[in-house]
Order: C-alpha cells, then sequence, then structure tokens
C-alpha cells in the first residue's frame, strides 16, 4: 500500500473522508479481505501519552491479541501476526499534527513507522492541517517517514464542482435541482 497525507484546513472534512474510507473500503477494493483497516482520531493527546500507548491502540483496534504492556517489540509481533494472515493494514490517522507535533513522538518512533511500512505492508493515511514536514517538532523535521507520502491537498469546491455535484446527487436520488436553485 502507499501512504497519503491529506493536507486541508480545519473543517473541510479531512476527518469525514478518512472516516468514509474506513466505512466503506469494503464496497470498493477489489479483495477487501486482504486490508486491515484501522482508524485512530489522535486529536485526543491525553489518549496517547506515550508510543506505548499509540501501539497499543492500533493493535485494539485492529483486535490483535496481546498479554502485557505493549512496547515496540510486542507490536511488531502482532506485525508479524496481521502479515502471516495474508493481510496488508492501512492505519488511518487523523489529527495526525497533534501525534508529531508532540516530542515524545521523535524522529527515531518515526523512523520505527516508516521501516515497518515495507516490512509489514502498512500504508498510511494521514490527516492534517499542514504538512506532515511543517507540523512536526524540530527533532522530527526532516525524518525519511515523510518521503513515503504522497500529498493530497483538499480545498473548498469551485463554483462549477459545486453545482456539478449537486446536480448528481439530486438525480441519483430521483429528485433533479432545477437550474433555478443553482
Amino acid at each position: 500500500p502507499q501512504s497519503i497525507s491529506i493536507v486541508a484546513d480545519r473543517r473541510l472534512g479531512k476527518s469525514s473522508l478518512l472516516y468514509h474510507v474506513y466505512s466503506r473500503y469494503r464496497n470498493v477494493l477489489r479483495n477487501p479481505d486482504e486490508y486491515l483497516f484501522c482508524h485512530l482520531d489522535l486529536q485526543e493527546k491525553e489518549k496517547y501519552p506515550s508510543r506505548e500507548r499509540f501501539y497499543e491502540e492500533i493493535m485494539k483496534s485492529a483486535n490483535l491479541s496481546y498479554s502485557t504492556s505493549v512496547d515496540y517489540s510486542v507490536f511488531e509481533e502482532g506485525l508479524k501476526t496481521v502479515k502471516e494472515n495474508k493481510k496488508k493494514l492501512v492505519l488511518l490517522l487523523d489529527e495526525f499534527d497533534v501525534l508529531v507535533n508532540d516530542e515524545r513522538f521523535d524522529s527515531g518512533f518515526l523512523g520505527n513507522l516508516r521501516s515497518l511500512a515495507p516490512t509489514y505492508d502498512i500504508g498510511y493515511i494521514t490527516a492534517s492541517q499542514r504538512p506532515l514536514n511543517d507540523i512536526c517538532h524540530n527533532e522530527a523535521k526532516g525524518s525519511p517517514f515523510f518521503n513515503i507520502f504522497h500529498r493530497l491537498d483538499l480545498g473548498v469546491f469551485k463554483p462549477d464542482e459545486a453545482e456539478e455535484m449537486l446536480f448528481t446527487l439530486s438525480e441519483r436520488g430521483g429528485r433533479r435541482f432545477s437550474d433555478e436553485i443553482i
């Protein structure tokens, strides 16, 4: 899987887009059973006080069992299980800026995430208000983790795009808008 960084201003639908991908991927992927999607909302900073808690939340979201506290080695064992089950893990990380702006999540942490991507077929989809390298604290700037992302900038619809969307959706619903409405 490739990794995507969704960048947009506040309130432009980043969270909605991630949730839509998470809840609808089975309807659009050719082989949805080959994937394991995990969605984490990182805006609650106190929910992720450490790397270990971050790894644990991923393992919970992926329904991976563990018997001890979750450190990097336990997390990696969970990823091995996912790979042995011939699954590709896709991590949807909403409000990623909150995590990478926290000094506890340093370049070593980001380096670990990057090294996991090719080893365990992990794709990351992050949502943030600014580009990844701009939002992290100084110690993590320039991390190779950011090199694996394709950046997708979202913005407001242009008037013709908004009109096309309204007409298309209203037709699908069986009630075409008249031209006077627009």
